[in-house]
């Protein structure tokens, strides 16, 4: 208990005594790739058995569920908020045909030859996208897909990638199916587990905001967006109704079975609907387990405002003077675009209780909740109101130069908040030094490299990066600027509708909310569908990344008495459920750890997390510190970049006038007083060093100089014209009347006026 006042958590912090076995060189982090030529010989048959097995899940299964859903159907789907919370592009059902191709492909030949076979084949290279750059360019702004941010391997980190591994995946087949316990049986049913496990928030906190959580969960949207499979409905996406008994099953189909005497859904909902995550194709299309894609960036770009693809990212500006679109008409300046009221009431992420419309913006999740959408209304207005001054400043300056330049410092602002505020206090300051995550005090970075893969750690994405889920309010209150409580209600009434927001003082006032109050109750279960998702994704169990992490083996429950939050409470619970400490979830025991000293998570998540930033900063080529012309700050610049606080930029685009400096945690009557938003505590970055400045000529020059050189000017036409006469006359015969040569100089001779003009110019 003498830990207490040393931990943002629950009075139970220890010390990370984990071995640190993970070099501070992510470079060994790779993702499994096609390495050896199987010796099963060529696969015609099973590859094109296989494609013709995804045509007809494309083309019949897939077409008679979509004509057999009403329109009232698709808007009472009961899995409608995890469509909106998992919404896939457009195109993600191309760029996975091969992908399911190369499944199959692989699961025939496993079980004909028990291995797997790991290599490229040409029937299956052709369905490749053929969107694969191979030269880029030396460019100042980032691509908004993240292609070419590494010369190397353009594809590494871009949208649609897929996600890395740190250890291979534990899949039941070896394939793709759900991953199972140490003796062949099947895990747990996970809303079971968190039945019996998960009453309130598991992460306690005592000394931060819950705006730390809400900066968790923009962050994550940032780096992450895992697309489940669904049904493409006039351009609109909808839930693949997994549930229903009398329709088809299609393949990709993985419910959730609800116990009878659950206490939320028993008597009325037998099934949860989940589809998996769109798988990734390998390089080049090759045979193998599945990967899942990442249908957002792997960096931490503000792809989450600006969007991870050119149709979202030009729809989201104006096209004038640099500025992205907003909804001016409302009562509380600008707020993001609206969807057309059509999208809103078939889209599967929104359903706003306004008459206004839902939210528009790089990601889906600004509908998520309302501090959601208030973290990228803050984000917008920072972008206007930096591209303004920089017009203000550089009159000349083309909008997509404004655009682009008011972009790169929102990305770096946002990199710094992240990096300087968030890492310390959710990794604990010794993991965030001990990894190299603390930004330089001034000057350059020179962390980068080439060979650092910035693809986003499937443990990451699937489990580990949505810890903050665990932390969320179970109620949702808003305050005045008197400090008045005037809108509190459950948070699950807030999701996926961003009405609330559709009033005067609304976003201060869920931001009012975040910023002084800590955390309560959740009455939402994610984490069933979160732990859902990490076997989906193959993520092998807490033992196996603990062992990873220096953390040591351990082959029993009781070696966990030390480790474990209420130890006598959860093992005894775990091992009923589960029949060997080996089989139990990531999600499960990570979050149950004791953290870490300072820190918000225990060691094993803390190693996830602090691998994924270091890999996230290293691999990134415009990262904001880097100094790699033409993409640099300058050093006068870097250091103002370094000025900005989440406190400032929520000064300077909100209603409210006074704030703690240190946004995230609780505000005290010591060096984290509430003070006034114009207090020269709180810096402004000077803009006025992005101004361009027209370079001054100097030239000791006078006319006399002038007078002398337009004198030595004539001296030196004079004297080459005598040598081109003298030359002449030595070399060249004289013509006579008739000859062609003769008249052809008396034709092309230059007249006087074009050759006094020639005279002063040579002069």
């Amino acid at each position: 208990m003498e830990d207490c006042e040393e931990s943002f958590g629950e009075c139970q912090a220890i010390k990370d005594d984990f071995a640190e076995i993970l070099d501070d060189d992510v470079e060994h982090v790779k993702a499994r790739t096609a390495n050896f030529k199987s010796r099963f010989g060529p696969y015609d048959k099973e590859i094109n058995l296989a494609i013709h097995d995804v045509q007809t899940i494309y083309n019949g299964t897939e077409k008679f569920l979509s004509e057999s859903m009403t329109p009232l159907d698709r808007m009472r789907e009961p899995g409608r908020f995890w469509v909106g919370h998992t919404l896939s592009s457009p195109s993600a059902r191309e760029k996975a045909f091969p992908a399911f191709a190369a499944l199959l492909a692989t699961k025939r030949l496993y079980r004909k030859h028990e291995n797997i076979p790991e290599e490229e084949h040409k029937i299956l290279k052709e369905y490749c996208s053929k969107d694969n750059h191979r030269l880029c360019e030396n460019l100042k702004y980032r691509r908004v897909d993240g292609l070419c941010n590494n010369v190397k391997n353009p594809n590494w980190g871009a949208n649609y990638a897929p996600f890395q591994r740190f250890i291979p995946a534990d899949y039941g087949d070896e394939v793709e199916e759900f991953r199972r316990a140490h003796d062949g049986s099947e895990l747990p049913n996970v809303r079971l587990i968190t039945q019996l496990l998960i009453h309130e928030p598991v992460i306690k906190i005592n000394m931060v905001t819950a705006m730390t959580s809400h900066w968790s969960h923009f962050v994550y949207t940032d780096l992450v967006h895992i697309g489940s499979s669904q049904l493409t409905i006039d351009g609109q996406q909808f839930p693949i109704p997994c549930c229903e008994r009398e329709s088809p099953v299609h393949p990709e189909c993985a419910p959730i079975k609800l116990p009878s005497d659950d206490p939320l859904y028993g008597g009325f909902v037998s099934c949860m609907s989940y589809s998996r995550t769109v798988p990734a194709p390998k390089e080049n299309c090759a045979l193998g387990s599945r990967e899942q894609a990442n249908q957002a960036t792997s960096y931490l770009d503000g792809s989450t405002i600006y969007g991870s693809n050119v149709e979202r990212f030009r729809v989201l500006r104006t096209l004038r003077d640099g500025k992205l679109k907003t909804s001016a008409e409302f009562d509380e300046g600008e707020l993001p675009p609206t969807m057309d009221i059509l999208t809103t009431i078939f889209s599967g992420g929104c359903a706003s209780s306004s008459v206004k419309s839902c939210f528009l913006s790089g990601s889906e999740h600004i509908n998520f909740l309302p501090t959601t959408a208030a973290i990228h209304i803050l984000w917008i207005r920072q972008h206007n109101k930096i591209a303004q001054k920089l017009l203000t400043l550089n009159p000349k300056w083309t909008d997509k130069q404004l655009f682009q330049e008011a972009r790169r410092i929102v990305i770096a602002q946002i990199q710094h908040i992240t990096y300087n505020e968030w890492l310390p206090i959710v990794v604990g300051k010794e993991s965030w030094m001990r990894y190299n995550l603390n930004p330089l005090t001034t000057g350059y970075s020179n962390a980068y490299s080439m060979n650092i893969d910035a693809s986003v750690l499937n443990s990451f994405a699937a489990i580990v990066g949505q810890f903050f889920y665990t932390m969320f309010d179970g109620h949702l209150a808003q305050y005045s600027s008197q400090g008045v409580r005037i809108l509190d209600k459950p948070v699950n009434e807030y999701l996926n509708d961003p009405g609330s927001l559709f009033f005067s003082e609304r976003v201060s006032g869920v931001l009012r909310d975040k910023l002084f109050k800590n955390n309560g109750n959740m009455g939402l279960d994610l984490p069933a569908l979160i732990l859902q998702t990490g076997r989906d994704h193959g993520i092998p169990s807490y033992t196996v990344w603990r062992e990873k992490c220096g953390g040591g083996k351990i082959t029993s429950f009781k070696e966990l008495e030390d480790d474990i939050i209420d130890s006598d409470q959860i093992l005894p619970i775990l091992a009923r459920l589960f029949k060997s400490v080996t089989d139990v979830d990531l999600f499960i025991l990570g979050l149950a750890e004791k953290p870490v000293r300072g820190a918000l998570v225990g060691p094993t998540f803390g190693c996830i997390l602090s691998l994924q930033f270091q890999k996230t900063k290293r691999g990134d080529r415009y990262w904001y510190e880097n100094p790699f012309s033409p993409a640099a700050f300058t050093e006068e610049q870097l250091g103002e970049i370094k000025k900005t606080t989440l406190a400032k930029i929520i000064c300077d685009n909100s209603e409210i006038r006074s704030i703690q400096p240190k946004v995230l945690e609780m505000p005290d009557l010591y060096d984290n007083f509430p003070i006034a938003c114009n207090s020269s505590f709180l810096p402004s970055i000077d803009l006025n060093l992005w101004q361009d400045e027209l370079p001054q000529v100097q030239m000791p020059v006078t006319m006399a100089t002038i007078r002398k050189a337009i004198h030595l000017g004539m001296l030196e036409v004079e004297e080459r014209r005598k040598r081109e006469t003298h030359n002449i006359r030595r070399n060249q015969r004289e013509f006579s009347p008739g000859e062609p040569l003769y008249s052809y100089g008396k034709m092309m001779r230059i007249k006087r006026e074009a050759s006094e003009i020639s005279r002063m110019s040579e002069i």
